[in-house]
């Protein structure tokens, strides 16, 4: 709780919601008897000494200095808050909402408007709110970026080549130069293009060998490349990645009864079953003994 709470208040969210969630949590759970807590509240239960101990923090928090976030950092925020909306309509009426209330030469809503514009098919007005962005050096990978995604939306190929063709060459390694480029490669490209895509997500995951949506894009390289088996395993390995073990596991013992695996597929397949198979096993033993113990204790309270 310290730590999220702490994490709140450097991202610019209201530290006081958390106290707040927290009653509300215990409130319904309250008045649910408790049936069908999740088990994240199993193990972290809410209680009157943390709902406390939540609003005590956010008051001393509320005491210090506001912190000042640099410009990319409140244009990355403006990023993922359109990469995670899954209502268009409603996130378009927000932009609308906030240009309007702050200003037009707001520039953290505008990028955040032109990538949704720009996603959304509107072009014209994606391309309009891109050239509103302050031309200054901290900002150059991001402008490039977003006219390369515009670009990409308006699937006009040797514009989205080009500018991603530059941004490689200058940056080689980077994480979302990378992604984003094979993403266009596999989405819009043909199976040569996928080819090159393998090429970049393979370097890409050795050096960040966390993250899911790398290998999710990796499996899907591999699948229009043809290749089937070495699909499954990135796909295991990023519902692995994303705490799905024994989903992970159960889709390498399906990839593990095709009938046409080499030799070398099965063992490559098999050591990573072995991996797995020990911890899975261990998370069943633990949520056995957790399922047991609320069981007992169910069963004192009736006696």
């Amino acid at each position: 709780d310290r730590i999220g709470i702490q994490t709140l208040k450097k991202a610019g969210f209201d530290v006081t919601a958390m106290g707040g969630m927290f009653a509300r949590m215990q409130s319904t759970f309250r008045s649910s008897g408790g049936a069908r807590a999740p088990q994240y509240l199993q193990t972290h239960p809410i209680s009157v000494t943390r709902i406390a101990e939540a609003k005590a923090r956010a008051a001393k928090l509320i005491e210090q200095p506001v912190v000042q976030h640099d410009l990319p950092f409140l244009l990355m925020r403006e990023r993922v808050r359109v990469i995670k909306s899954n209502d268009p309509s409603l996130l378009k009426q927000y932009y609308v909402d906030a240009i309007r209330a702050r200003g037009e030469a707001n520039a953290p809503l505008n990028y955040g408007f032109a990538l949704c514009s720009a996603r959304a098919g509107d072009i014209q007005r994606a391309t309009e709110l891109a050239a509103l962005l302050p031309d200054v050096p901290e900002l150059k990978l991001t402008r490039a970026l977003l006219t390369a995604e515009i670009q990409v939306n308006a699937k006009n190929q040797g514009a989205w080549r080009k500018q991603f063709d530059q941004l490689m060459r200058v940056y080689p390694k980077h994480r979302v130069v990378g992604a984003s480029y094979a993403q266009a490669l596999i989405d819009l490209g043909t199976k040569r293009d996928a080819a090159i895509a393998l090429e970049i997500l393979r370097d890409l995951v050795t050096a960040f060998d966390a993250d899911p949506a790398l290998f999710e894009g990796l499996g899907r390289a591999y699948q229009l490349s043809g290749d089937a088996v070495r699909a499954g395993e990135a796909y295991a390995r990023a519902t692995a990645l994303r705490g799905a073990l024994e989903d992970a596991l159960s889709q390498l013992n399906t990839i593990a009864q095709g009938p046409s695996l080499s030799y070398y597929e099965r063992a490559r397949i098999d050591a990573q079953v072995a991996e797995l198979t020990p911890i899975v096993l261990e998370i069943k033993r633990r949520d056995g003994t957790a399922n047991q113990r609320n069981f007992d204790a169910g069963l004192s309270a009736i006696r």
